[in-house]
């Protein structure tokens, strides 16, 4: 989380309040326990382009800076929107995942994510910016930054966030009374599904050779 609040330096004093940047890091859960993920940072157009610089520039100057410090990584170039809402950014796959701390027991995959470094240090270059604006203010301008997690079978609990399927979705720039995120998925007792269904099948099939043995008597 760290390159992301330093990430929104780059915004300026001037353009914090223009909903300027969106960052968003996505975990995929397998069933294993093993995390794999990525992370996407965009900046509006205007706010790369500042000062005459090539946009386009600017952001391959973002990724070569973070191919330094992570090398195993892989970049994509993303775009999105047009005109005054256009964005231009990067999508960073294979990226560390230590930080986060997952059990696994039986049928059951549990996920813990530390929250509270994050918010203190977003909070931190709020003030240090010396903008007067709230996040709810700086979010009603666009400014994004999530966290989202797909589960390996169907999330029983989470938190905070936004649940849907196998996927729950944190509003970072929320604020959380909780200090960590806490997910927990479990599997569907698919032998219990099994067992009633061949009892099913075993009724049916002991009711045609009932009815068979009754026609052939009449």
């Amino acid at each position: 989380m760290k390159k992301f609040l330093k990430m929104t330096a780059l915004c300026g004093l001037a353009v914090l309040m223009s909903g300027c940047f969106k960052y968003r890091v996505h975990l995929d859960v397998a069933k294993d326990g093993s995390i794999t993920g990525y992370n996407e940072t965009l900046l509006k157009d205007s706010v790369l382009s500042i000062g005459g610089t090539d946009s386009d520039e600017a952001v391959q100057s973002m990724i070569d800076e973070q191919k330094k410090q992570y090398p195993d990584s892989q970049f994509t170039v993303l775009q999105e929107g047009e005109g005054e809402d256009l964005f231009k950014g990067y999508r960073m796959t294979n990226i560390p995942t230590k930080g986060y701390n997952v059990k696994v027991e039986k049928n059951t995959v549990t996920v813990t994510v530390e929250l509270t470094d994050s918010q203190d240090e977003l909070s931190d270059l709020i003030s240090e910016s010396g903008q007067k604006a709230t996040v709810d203010q700086l979010k009603e301008q666009g400014v994004e930054a999530t966290l989202s997690i797909t589960m390996p079978q169907k999330i029983e609990s989470a938190n905070l966030g936004t649940v849907e399927g196998r996927t729950v979705t944190v509003d970072l720039l929320s604020d959380f009374t909780e200090n960590e995120l806490v997910v927990v998925s479990k599997a569907s007792n698919l032998s219990g599904i099994l067992l009633y269904t061949g009892i099913g099948i075993l009724v049916l099939v002991g009711v045609w050779f009932l009815i068979k043995g009754r026609s052939k008597k009449a």
